[in-house]
């Protein structure tokens, strides 16, 4: 039988994972990014294991960086250092509000 995980507070790997992997189902696939989609991805250099997820708004990425806060890059800057594993969708924008 396999052990339970044991932390509730969203800071253990595996919870991470599960809520990662909720926001991908929540969505709908897209091939290209566009206002409001979340990329999904991880570090060139650092292989899969390293997941990183990102928002694309006003024609960037924006995306939290250990060593410089949160930062806005081009498309092309951000596709140079990440490997995109997938862009999804969670906003319906013909509900949405200004």
């Amino acid at each position: 039988m396999a052990a339970a995980v044991l932390c509730s507070d969203g800071g253990c790997p595996a919870e991470k994972n599960a809520k990662a992997k909720d926001q991908r189902k929540a969505g709908m696939h897209k091939d290209q990014a566009s206002d409001d989609h979340l990329i999904f991805c991880h570090h060139k250099t650092q292989g899969s294991g390293a997941h990183h997820v990102a928002l694309f708004r006003d024609e960037a990425v924006w995306h939290a960086r250990l060593e410089h806060g949160v930062v806005r890059q081009t498309w092309e800057e951000f596709n140079s250092i990440y490997e995109i594993e997938e862009i999804v969708s969670v906003c319906d924008n013909s509900t949405k509000r200004d």
